[in-house]
C-alpha cells in the first residue's frame, strides 16, 4: 500500500501528478459489509473446529505452485462514471499448500490528481492478506510473488503487469496486510459489455522461507550439482558433483556439468557429447561460444532444476539459445514471459524474435497488441530494422493496424524508419 512519501514521489515523477489515499483505502476495506463467514475469517481467535472443509495441495515444492484467481467485476465502468468514490473489493479466496493455509482478497483503488479529481486509469490493484493458518508461526516469513492482468476484449488475451515480489510475516494478525500493489491500465478495450464489465486476474505464489519441502525438493537437490564456474567446484568429499564434462562460454568461462543430464535434456547437446573422443584422458570441453557466461549459467539452471532466475530480464536473450539447443520447455517459458511483459516499446523487437524462432503464440500476441495500439507505436529502431530485413513481417504489422488508424500507423512506422536512418 503506497505511503504518503511514495505518493509524493509519484506525483513529482509522472505527468499526471496523481496521488493515492491510503487511509481512505484501509477505512473502506474495514467498513465494507461482510458475511458472517468473512467476519470470522478476519478474527485470529477462530477455533480450528470452525474452519471450513476444503482442498489442500500437496506437492514436493511449494514454489512449483502458482495460483490464478479470476475476478469478474460487474458494471465497473458504469460505477466509475456514476459514483464519486467507487470501492471495489473481491470476495475472499483461500490458498492451501503443504499445510500453509492463507486467505486473501483483491481490491481496486484510484489515484487522484493535484486538484482532487479521480484518475480513471491506471487504477491501483492491491493484493491483501486477510489471515494465515497455522497461527503459531512467530518470526516465519514467506516470499510472495504476484502479478495482475486484465482481459483485452479485442484479442482475448490478458495484459499482464511485470512480476512483483514481497516478503510477508506469517502468523496470527488482527489487521489486513497489504502485500503489494501495481498500476493496471483499464481503458475501453478492457470493457467486456456496455455497462463496463471487466475481468481481472491475479497470479500468486507463496513460498515459506526455509521450509523443509523447499530444502529437500528435487529441483533443490539437483541445483546442488550446479557450479557457477570452474572456480566454484564441488568440495573434495563430493567428487561425483564435479561432473564429467565442461562447457566453455564466450569469454572463456568454464562450467562443469554431467553428460547424462545434458544429453537427457537437450538433443543438441546429446549430439555434441556423442562426438567426444572417449580416449581423452582429461575432462572434455564443449565449446559454446555463442552463449555468454550469464546465459549459459541460466540454461544449466533450467536443465538441472527446470527454473530460471529473473526470467523477465533474460527471456529475450535466452529464447534463441533455447531454440538452438532444442529445449522446448525453456522456449515456452521465455515465450510466455515475453508475452506477459509486452509493451509498446518492445513489441517490434519481440515480433522479430517470434518470426525468427517460429514462436507462433508470441507472434499472434504481438500482432494483436499492435492492432490494439495502432497509431500509438513509438518510433524506435526495431521497426526500421523490420522494414529492411523482414518486409513481409513489417507489412503484417501494418495490416494489423486496421480501421481508421491503419494509414496513420503505416505513416508512423515509415517515419520511424526514415528518422533512424
Amino acid at each position: 500500500m503506497p505511503t504518503t512519501q511514495e505518493s509524493n514521489s509519484r506525483r513529482s515523477s509522472t505527468a499526471s501528478r496523481r496521488r493515492f489515499s491510503a487511509g481512505h483505502w484501509i477505512k473502506s476495506l474495514v467498513s465494507n459489509k461482510k458475511s458472517n463467514s468473512d467476519q470470522r475469517s478476519l478474527s485470529p481467535s477462530t477455533d480450528a473446529s470452525d474452519m471450513e472443509d476444503g482442498v489442500e495441495i500437496l506437492v514436493p515444492s511449494a514454489s512449483d505452485v502458482v495460483y490464478k484467481y479470476t475476478w469478474n467485476i460487474k458494471k465497473f465502468g458504469q460505477s466509475c462514471r456514476k459514483r464519486h468514490s467507487p470501492v471495489f473489493d473481491s470476495e475472499a479466496f483461500e490458498l492451501n499448500v503443504n499445510g500453509l493455509r492463507t486467505r486473501w482478497n483483491l481490491s481496486i483503488r484510484f489515484w487522484t490528481g493535484m486538484d482532487g479529481s479521480r484518475l480513471m486509469s491506471p487504477v491501483v490493484a492491491c493484493l491483501n492478506l486477510l489471515r494465515c493458518w497455522p497461527e503459531d508461526l512467530p518470526g516465519t516469513q514467506a516470499t510472495v510473488r504476484f502479478q495482475f492482468g486484465v482481459l483485452c476484449r479485442q484479442n482475448g488475451r490478458y495484459e499482464m503487469t511485470p512480476l512483483a515480489r514481497s516478503i510477508v510475516s506469517l502468523g496470527a494478525t488482527k489487521n489486513i496486510v497489504s502485500v503489494g500493489h501495481q498500476d493496471v491500465e483499464i481503458v475501453e478495450k478492457h470493457m467486456l459489455s456496455h455497462s463496463g464489465d471487466i475481468r481481472l486476474v491475479c497470479k500468486v505464489q507463496v513460498v515459506p522461507t526455509g521450509s523443509d519441502d523447499e530444502q529437500h525438493s528435487l529441483s533443490q537437490d539437483m541445483g546442488s550439482l550446479l557450479c557457477s564456474s570452474d572456480d566454484d567446484l564441488a568440495p573434495s568429499e563430493l567428487p561425483w558433483a564435479k561432473g564429467d564434462v565442461k562447457l566453455r562460454a564466450a569469454g572463456g568461462a568454464l562450467f562443469p556439468a554431467h553428460c547424462c543430464i545434458l544429453g537427457a535434456r537437450s538433443p543438441r547437446l546429446a549430439g555434441m557429447i556423442s562426438d567426444i573422443d572417449e580416449k581423452l584422458e582429461t575432462t572434455p570441453t564443449l565449446e559454446l561460444s555463442d552463449l555468454t557466461a550469464e546465459n549459459l549459467q541460466e540454461i544449466l539452471r533450467y536443465i538441472y532444476t527446470g527454473r530460471v532466475e529473473n526470467l523477465d530480464s533474460v527471456a529475450a536473450s535466452l529464447l534463441g539459445a533455447a531454440y538452438k539447443y532444442e529445449l522446448p520447455g525453456l522456449t515456452t517459458l521465455c515465450e510466455r514471459s515475453l508475452l506477459e511483459t509486452l509493451d509498446a516499446e518492445s513489441v517490434a523487437a519481440r515480433l522479430l524474435l517470434a518470426d525468427e524462432f517460429g514462436c507462433d503464440a508470441l507472434k499472434r500476441g504481438a500482432l494483436a497488441f499492435v492492432e490494439g495500439h495502432a497509431g500509438r507505436m513509438p518510433k524506435n529502431m526495431a521497426w526500421s530494422v523490420m522494414e529492411m530485413v523482414r518486409p513481409e513481417l513489417f507489412q503484417e504489422a501494418i495490416e494489423a493496424g486496421i480501421g481508421d488508424s491503419a494509414s496513420s500507423f503505416a505513416s508512423s512506422l515509415s517515419e520511424a524508419g526514415s528518422n533512424s536512418r
